[in-house]
């Protein structure tokens, strides 16, 4: 956390604070996957949220947000591969709860009235935590296997029955965003976004999974 912790130190100092803003958004996530194959499970995006506070600091040609998020991300799997006297369900759900540093350049497209601008710059982002839920049913001619796991720590290996690793041992995430904002009112932002995440979140997982996200919500922008 001292990185973006001593980046605002560095910042304020230097531009001046133009205005502070409350963001709220829905977060759809998922996470990369380098394997490609029918016979392997593929990630689906999952819900979540993202609530925090952020700063408008304006220099003399330059316009930075910078912000705080509690932000969700995560993923889910769903197979059912059926044959001949089997059938399988194999459910897994892992979201994982970070507080998110921004810091996002600025364009106005508007220089009129301001309503339209894009964003653009890294974030770094420090896991708290986490919730892992897994469920496996095989019925094969009868034979029935059921499996099931709840609960989430870095220090151990999530792994399905099939032998997949959801393994997560980075605590910390570097990405980028890429934003898009329009003014609906004149203190209120309809704010589009999406992450991608440049960490691999397990380094031996060979899907090398990294986080991705799109984020829609608001921006309420303080006096």
């Amino acid at each position: 956390m001292k990185l973006p912790v001593l980046t605002l130190f560095i910042l304020i100092p230097l531009v001046s604070i133009s205005q502070f803003y409350f963001r709220t958004t829905a977060n759809l996530s998922t996470v990369s996957d380098a394997e490609s194959g029918p016979q392997l499970t593929h990630p689906k995006s999952l819900w979540g949220a993202s609530l925090g506070i952020g700063g408008i600091f304006k220099a003399k040609k330059l316009t930075l947000l910078t912000e705080m998020n509690f932000t969700q991300k995560g993923f889910k799997i769903h197979e059912t591969p059926n044959g001949f006297g089997f059938t399988v369900d194999e459910k897994l759900r892992l979201r994982l709860s970070y507080l998110e540093f921004p810091i996002l350049a600025k364009l106005n497209l508007d220089k009129k009235n301001n309503r339209i601008y894009l964003a653009a710059g890294p974030y770094l982002a420090f896991a708290l935590g986490g919730k892992y839920e897994y469920s496996y049913y095989e019925n094969n001619q009868g034979t029935i296997t059921q499996i099931s796991h709840n609960g989430f720590s870095f220090d151990s290996d999530l792994v399905g029955y099939a032998g997949e690793d959801y393994t997560v041992k980075k605590k910390a995430d570097f990405g980028l965003q890429f934003g898009l904002g329009y003014s609906v009112r004149p203190k209120t932002i309809l704010d589009l976004r999406y992450g991608i995440g440049l960490t691999k979140l397990s380094p031996d997982d060979p899907s090398e999974p990294k986080n991705r996200c799109f984020q829609i919500g608001l921006v309420f922008l303080g006096r």
